[in-house]
């Protein structure tokens, strides 16, 4: 299956699902009218302007360096029990098994995995269920959690945390890390907080080459040209709009290759300059 070259390094998608979800679910302090302006290079990728509905891939990345397989956010995992979500509700979501295995690649081959926040979406396949416990997914990996992150969450009695990061704890798989921990001269973490109390991103770099995955610190191509529209369960809403602004800005008109999670397919390109704000050039290799 394709992969980016990044230097002597190999990005890799792995897609578990297109979800698709309520405008309002996300960017309920909008209107239609403000969407107006947007429709024809949001539509139909992006936007179903008939449903009204966000279109957003479930996707994790694996960083190939010449020593580990490094596995960038997990999507919503295999029979979670998630009856606010009747997409993801108990769904074994097979499609992510047989997406990695076709990157040549098993549960038993990742190193590492590194979460760029800890919500649903990003955290499932840490585990998977075993004789009716849940159990690490990836049994020789180390799991890469921001400490701050992890005690934040440690201190609400939700079912994510319990299904999805306490296993990987209590099993000993999880290094708690600060939020620019690096894992070796390829692979670093970034801060960037608002989503959540310590949202960070991934960086990935080699020969000269350098990517990023953003995690949930965008959500829409809208939020390129709107980077004040936010999420309606960000957890720091005006936190969220200044890191989003300012990575654009350090980010803009360079060779990153920006590795969004939730951007239509193929979710990675470059951010440039346009005007008084930032446009987003899709990167044009096939992977």
């Amino acid at each position: 299956m394709a992969y980016r070259p990044l230097g002597n390094l190999r990005l890799r998608r792995v897609v578990e699902s297109i979800w698709t979800a309520d405008v309002d679910f996300f960017f309920k302090d909008t209107t239609p009218e403000d969407w107006a302006p947007h429709l024809d290079w949001l539509c139909p990728d992006a936007l179903d302007r008939e449903t009204w509905r966000l279109k957003m891939p479930m996707q994790s990345y694996v960083i190939q360096t010449p020593h580990h397989n490094i596995m960038v956010d997990t999507c919503v995992g295999a029979h979670k029990e998630l009856p606010q979500y009747p997409e993801w509700h108990r769904n074994d979501h097979a499609r992510f098994v047989t997406a990695l295995n076709a990157h040549g690649l098993t549960f038993e081959d990742i190193d590492f995995v590194m979460c760029t926040h800890l919500h649903t979406d990003h955290t499932g396949w840490n585990t998977r269920l075993e004789d009716g416990r849940w159990v690490p997914t990836f049994p020789n990996a180390r799991y890469i959690f921001s400490k701050k992150e992890y005690e934040h969450w440690a201190g609400v009695d939700n079912y994510i945390y319990r299904s999805n990061v306490l296993p990987v704890v209590e099993a000993g798989r999880a290094e708690l890390v600060q939020n620019d921990f690096a894992l070796d001269d390829h692979v670093w973490l970034e801060p960037s907080p608002g989503h959540t109390p310590d949202h960070v991103c991934v960086h990935a770099r080699s020969q000269g080459e350098h990517a990023i995955i953003t995690g949930d610190l965008f959500h829409s191509p809208i939020q390129f040209v709107k980077p004040h529209w936010h999420n309606a369960i960000d957890w720091d809403k005006d936190q969220g709009a200044a890191t989003r602004l300012k990575f654009m800005e350090t980010h803009a008109d360079t060779d990153a290759l920006i590795c969004t999670i939730h951007f239509p397919l193929p979710s990675a390109g470059f951010f440039r300059r346009k005007g008084d704000g930032f446009a987003f050039d899709y990167d044009t290799v096939d992977w």
